[in-house]
């Protein structure tokens, strides 16, 4: 709770946690009757453990009826999954509305994500050549986490190499070297883009 209050400016300093249940609260009441829904984003939600994932159940009771002043998107990685199959877990799950997995990338998809991005901050979406994307889509297993991480450990290796219209299959696999990944020839590449 303290950390939600502090999240949300709130005073919650000194206050007992019935205390800082009531601030929430009186703030939740507040900004639903001025026409606003509060959303809390919790990422790597597979670390909250049971305990904890209880309070995040037991705060969704704020909601009444159609009423919800409070809304949850909990995010985690496949590990929370397992958790949430759990039977200790059944009375949390029943309040979950919308769920998704999200399935590794394939190679197309990895190409469209990583030009997405470029395009969006203002990139040229040609940035990475070919081979250099099929090297990021193979180490990552099409992990958009793990393609962030390589994308962006590339730009700063090319960034440091003065490369500017560029980033070339050597930048990346000095990227997987450095990060202790095997790097395929450009035969097995070739092989695995055939199937």
């Amino acid at each position: 709770m303290q950390w939600i209050l502090f999240a949300f400016n709130l005073d919650y300093s000194d206050k007992s946690h019935v205390g800082l249940y009531d601030t929430f609260t009186k703030f939740l009441i507040k900004e639903y009757s001025e026409g606003r829904n509060v959303a809390i984003i919790i990422d790597e939600a597979q670390h909250l453990g049971m305990k904890l994932l209880e309070q995040v159940r037991l705060l969704s009771n704020l909601n009444s009826g159609k009423h919800t002043a409070l809304q949850f998107l909990i995010v985690g990685q496949p590990e929370l999954r397992e958790q949430l199959i759990k039977p200790e877990f059944q009375q949390f799950t029943q309040r979950v509305i919308v769920d998704y997995h999200l399935k590794a990338l394939s190679y197309n998809e990895t190409v469209g994500y990583i030009r997405h991005r470029l395009m969006t901050v203002g990139g040229a979406p040609s940035l990475f050549c070919e081979e250099g994307m099929h090297l990021i889509w193979e180490h990552s297993g099409g992990v958009p986490r793990i393609i962030n991480v390589l994308c962006d450990l590339s730009l700063v290796y090319g960034y440091s190499a003065q490369l500017k219209d560029k980033i070339y299959p050597c930048i990346i696999k000095e990227v997987l070297h450095d990060k202790g990944m095997e790097i395929p020839t450009l035969k097995q590449i070739q092989k695995q883009s055939t199937m």
